[in-house]
């Protein structure tokens, strides 16, 4: 929708006090609060991503998902109970139509086509796969 959101994270630079608010602008002048509460737990080091005609928000020290369309009404696609586990600082994109999950205190990856519970699968790397990371750089490169 030509809207650059801002979506929880911490006060300051070690999350001294964690948020779930989300705030919007079309220009980077003008910002205005969509919500104070996003209905997700608060939390910092999540990842957002294009998913659908919306964003799908993931991690950050938990383990389910939410979407939204507005930025302002957000609802629970994943429960967590049967996703990736726990992940802060992960990386996340979207390639191949799959979400994916890298890292994130772990070197595990896991994708879904849905993002919903029950969706999602540990890929097993068959090479040899990067040591145990969090709040490094990621990137989906186009390669056409």
């Amino acid at each position: 929708n030509g809207v650059l959101l801002v979506i929880g994270g911490g006060r300051g630079f070690y999350g001294d006090g964690l948020l779930n608010d989300v705030w919007g602008t079309t220009d980077g002048i003008q910002w205005s609060q969509l919500t104070s509460n996003g209905g997700f737990a608060a939390r910092q080091g999540h990842s957002c991503v294009p998913w659908g005609t919306g964003i799908l928000l993931l991690g950050g020290a938990h383990n389910d998902g939410w979407t939204t369309t507005t930025g302002s009404s957000w609802t629970q696609i994943n429960d967590g109970s049967s996703s990736y586990t726990e992940v802060s600082g992960q990386g996340c994109g979207v390639l191949n139509g799959k979400v994916w999950v890298v890292g994130g205190g772990s070197s595990s990856v896991w994708s879904s086509s849905t993002g919903a519970t029950g969706s999602w699968s540990q890929i097993s790397p068959t090479t040899s796969i990067f040591s145990t990371r969090s709040f490094f750089g990621f990137a989906i490169m186009n390669t056409k």
